[in-house]
């Protein structure tokens, strides 16, 4: 839908100019769709980073590593020869 025009008179003058309708809709969907989906999304890798980060830190200081760490070093290991 195209948005109103709107002839308005100057006060000083006689000559004519354009208004369009503000659209507050617009900013709010800004707001809300760009600034907190990013700052979510934002927040949500952080923190599988830093679960991760803080998971390999804790797995280092291991004094035997898990069975899992084992496997995937097994198989890297049988791929490559």
């Amino acid at each position: 839908m195209r948005p109103r025009l709107y002839f308005v008179k100057i006060a000083t003058g006689h000559r004519y100019t354009q208004h369009m309708e503000f659209h507050w809709g617009a900013i709010f969907g800004f707001m809300f769709g760009f600034m907190f989906g990013v700052g979510c999304a934002l927040a949500v890798m952080y923190s599988i980073y830093m679960g991760g980060y803080r998971a390999a830190l804790r797995d280092a200081r291991l004094p035997l590593p898990p069975e899992r760490y084992r496997k995937a070093v097994a198989k890297l290991d049988s791929t490559q020869g």
